[in-house]
């Protein structure tokens, strides 16, 4: 999945990447408690398949993974901060 930014940033992110930082509270975990995701190492091929994806307003995007999971939300803040280039990596290195 690629975005094109408004300042003209592209990030172009993988399914693997975006199903391992799933924000809902079943896989991030919540109240202190770890999610499923830090349990395991390695996803199966139905967690990292697509079978949708829609548009949450303005505000961001919500995958629906072939596993059946579709609970995780996806700001677009949490996708610009996340973003793998290079370029966003040596900057989050470097705080």
């Amino acid at each position: 999945m690629t975005i094109q930014w408004a300042d003209g940033h592209q990030s172009a992110y993988d399914f693997e990447l975006l199903r391992w930082r799933c924000p809902c509270a079943e896989c991030a975990g919540e109240a202190g408690l770890p999610g499923k995701l830090a349990s395991t190492s390695q996803l199966s091929d139905d967690q990292v398949e697509l079978t949708q994806m829609e548009a949450v307003g303005l505000f961001g995007i919500r995958p629906y993974w072939k596993d059946g999971h579709d609970t995780g939300i996806y700001g677009l803040s949490l996708l610009r901060a996340i973003c793998p280039c290079e370029e966003c990596a040596a900057l989050r290195a470097a705080h």
